[in-house]
């Protein structure tokens, strides 16, 4: 039985023009100045779910726009950054056949005894966050969305910045063999593993791409370096 809660929030209806009449709060974590956080407040009153995914022209990062009813006589709405989920979700038309196939091939090896296969080219995606203390960074699930791949880095960043002196986020391009794409996605970090210890992989690094991150962030990050 589908219940209420268990049915994802970015398919929760609210009722038509509900959210007019809500107060908007932006996370502080986007550091926006009043102006900006206006802008975005205007862009989320009449949305049509409890998440409403959306980009604005006054923000370079895909956002979230939530209805949180803590309060039943007070309702907000939250404007953060999206989830990487949230972000699929909502582009979920555009991946119905798959990762992105190129017309350029990859060949791969599975063990040096074995043939050499030659397939077509998979499109797939992961975010990075880079720290200047503790670990090195760390990294996301693969995903066939690349904003998908962005939204999971630029939230990561904003949430562990803090904490782990965030140095700076990006996305990294793979190049996959097509048949083995889906079940590298499926099956996570284990399959990607197994997959890049092949004699030669069918699974390579193709490009990487910053991820814009506030200005905040980077300050701090250039004081830790000074200091």
């Amino acid at each position: 039985m589908v219940t209420k809660d268990t049915v994802p929030r970015w398919l929760r209806p609210v009722e038509p023009g509900y959210s007019a009449n809500c107060r908007v709060e932006v996370d502080p974590t986007l550091c926006v100045n009043e102006n900006t956080a206006q802008s975005l407040g205007e862009c989320v009153k009449h949305i049509e779910r409890e998440v409403t995914v959306f980009v604005a022209s006054s923000y370079p990062a895909t956002l979230a726009a939530e209805i949180l009813r803590e309060e039943k006589d007070n309702p907000r709405v939250l404007i953060r950054a999206a989830t990487a989920e949230e972000v699929l979700a909502r582009y979920a038309g555009a991946l119905a056949g798959g990762p992105r196939v190129l017309s350029r091939r990859i060949e791969w090896q599975e063990h040096s005894a074995g043939e050499m296969v030659s397939d077509p080219v998979a499109v797939l995606w992961t975010g990075e966050v880079v720290f200047n203390r503790g670990p090195g960074g760390i990294s996301s699930p693969l995903y066939a969305l690349e904003a998908a791949a962005e939204a999971w880095a630029f939230g990561s960043a904003l949430r562990l910045h803090a904490m782990m002196g965030v140095c700076s986020a990006q996305v990294v391009c793979w190049h996959c063999a097509a048949p083995v794409a889906a079940q590298a996605l499926e099956k996570g970090d284990d399959e990607f593993d197994r997959l890049r210890g092949y004699c030669v992989s069918p699974i390579r690094s193709h490009e990487i791409l910053p991820v814009w991150l506030p200005g905040m962030i980077l300050e701090n990050c250039l004081r830790e370096k000074v200091g």
